[in-house]
């Protein structure tokens, strides 16, 4: 009995295929069951689609969503991240099929890895969604008891779809886990593709620069990435590259200074050392928020962008209650000081001293508000 099971094995190993591909800066290598590619396309149907998906499942998929996890693990990738490299996955092994046959991959790829999914079809076209409970932007969204089902099709995959018109769904038993865009931490890359960008500001009468390394593979991913909160673009940290290069710097400026001292130079440097720019001006998007280590690279940054490194960099470099602000047309921050200055910013009965990172000039001092703030009503971003 045990011969027959290795020979089984053995044999299921030798009927496997191997493909590299490149993900970002790294190179993945993936086996899979030629088997996969020869099942037809069904028509657009919830009964086809159920026997697709059970046809698929008599294959030897397990290998290649085994290789697909181990490189979830290896490049600690989210969840958004590791659906993306599904997607590559199935681009490159699947190059002769169409859209859909493609889309259907991902979807079987994805409730195999453990996801709540759906398929949806519109004119003949699939489409594909998962569960989530994160609050997205500019993405077509569907509610479902606590959360959303987002459609993420990969031909779609760029927060601009236009599928509104939803036939009833096929479902999986309605299980697996909720799939998460959050980005708790950035994906291990060991061939990562930098840059360095020269960053200048002048404080106190004296001109400073830092020369930032960039990681281009964080920026990669960014692209396109769905538009999260401006509180969860705050939460995302720089790359080891961009940090090791910058924090020590600043870090090296504010040394022997007060806290009200190290604030007004950190100022300096998110208001001077970026030229700012509206998004629809810079680049032609109504509104999009940009990650710290985005804000360091690109030539224009505005408000939301400013006010997401100052938040970041305030954490990083003195460990201080720091908060964003959101005014009429116009984000801030806020920072918890022993005494407030000028008109506190109120949250959770403490006192905040305004810090308005955005300039373009550097005249505003600790609670100082930008000209026609003072007096409207703000809320602070808290999710």
């Amino acid at each position: 009995m045990v011969v027959l099971q290795t020979v089984g094995l053995q044999a299921s190993f030798a009927t496997q295929e191997t493909i590299r591909i490149n993900f970002f800066s790294e190179e993945v290598i993936l086996k899979y069951d030629p088997q996969l590619k020869a099942k037809p396309l069904p028509p657009p149907s919830k009964n086809a689609y159920e026997r697709f998906y059970y046809d698929l499942g008599r294959t030897q998929y397990y290998n290649l969503v085994s290789n697909l996890l181990h490189y979830r693990e290896k490049l600690q990738l989210n969840d958004y991240l590791y659906y993306k490299l599904i997607i590559r996955s199935v681009e490159e092994i699947f190059e002769d099929k169409n859209d859909n046959y493609r889309t259907l991959l991902c979807w079987f790829l994805l409730h195999k890895s453990g996801y709540q999914v759906r398929i949806m079809f519109v004119d003949n076209q699939v489409a594909l969604s998962v569960f989530t409970t994160d609050k997205l932007y500019e993405m077509p969204v569907k509610q479902h008891k606590h959360g959303w089902f987002v459609d993420i099709t990969p031909e779609y995959d760029n927060g601009k779809a236009k599928l509104t018109s939803m036939r009833p769904n096929f479902q999986i038993d309605g299980i697996g886990k909720p799939f998460s865009f959050k980005i708790k931490e950035l994906p291990l890359f060991s061939n990562p593709r930098l840059t360095t960008k020269q960053m200048a500001f002048v404080h106190a009468n004296k001109l400073r620069t830092i020369n930032v390394n960039i990681n281009l593979s964080v920026l990669m991913l960014m692209f396109n990435y769905p538009e999260l909160s401006i509180r969860e673009h705050a939460n995302v940290r720089l790359s080891p590259t961009a940090y090791t290069t910058l924090v020590p710097e600043l870090k090296r400026l504010i040394h022997g200074k007060s806290d009200k001292e190290a604030l007004a130079l950190i100022l300096s440097f998110t208001r001077q050392s970026m030229r700012y720019e509206t998004d629809l001006k810079a680049y032609q998007i109504n509104n999009i928020t940009f990650t710290s280590e985005e804000t360091l690279f690109y030539k224009y940054s505005d408000c939301e962008d400013r006010s997401v490194l100052f938040h970041y960099l305030v954490k990083e470099l003195l460990g201080m209650d720091v908060i964003l602000v959101d005014f009429p047309g116009h984000a801030s921050t806020a920072v918890l000081l022993d005494k407030p200055i000028g008109k506190p910013i109120i949250y959770k009965g403490r006192q905040y001293t305004l810090c308005d990172p955005t300039g373009p000039g550097d005249h505003l001092k600790l609670g100082d508000y930008p000209k026609g703030l003072a007096n409207k009503p703000y809320k602070i971003i808290d999710k």
